[in-house]
């Protein structure tokens, strides 16, 4: 992201992407993020919640379909290590080489100076929507993700 200058964007939007990096590379990768975004800007991630995939494997339901994607049933253990019919096909890519619970993403995205940060469980991921300087209800967001942040039943982790 080089090319990219400093604060050039509004929004900028990771999803499924983080999950697909080495643990040592997501500070640079996040980073990135935290610069390219202007300071009254707004990154949205979403990683796969490695909470809920730990609970259907505990339930011994790794290899049952935990929902059904455009890529067809997906699986606990596609979901953490990624999808397996890809991979087979020779897409090494699409391997998930990390993983974040809650505590682990919002610490991640912190570290890296997002000071304003809200976390939520939606289906079997996480979403995570954070600020580098300004209060997230002062960032413009689309309404969908603006009601995200104040609807009650919304289940946040961690908001800030």
């Amino acid at each position: 992201m080089r090319i990219v200058p400093d604060q050039a964007y509004d929004a900028v939007w990771a999803a499924n992407i983080v999950e697909h990096l080495y643990a040592h590379e997501v500070p640079l990768a996040l980073s990135e993020l935290a610069r390219v975004v202007k300071p009254d800007g707004l990154v949205q991630i979403i990683v796969p919640d490695l909470k809920y995939i730990a609970r259907l494997i505990v339930d011994d339901k790794i290899d049952q379909a935990a929902y059904t994607s455009n890529a067809g049933p997906i699986t606990p253990l596609d979901m953490l290590f990624g999808l397996r019919s890809a991979i087979a096909r020779g897409l090494h890519y699409m391997a998930h080489k990390t993983g974040f619970v809650a505590g682990s993403l919002d610490a991640a995205l912190r570290a890296v100076g997002f000071a304003h940060i809200a976390i939520y469980y939606v289906n079997w991921d996480l979403l995570a929507i954070a600020s580098t300087h300004t209060p997230l209800d002062a960032v413009y967001m689309p309404p969908i993700m603006r009601q995200l942040l104040t609807r009650d039943a919304a289940s946040p982790v961690a908001t800030r």
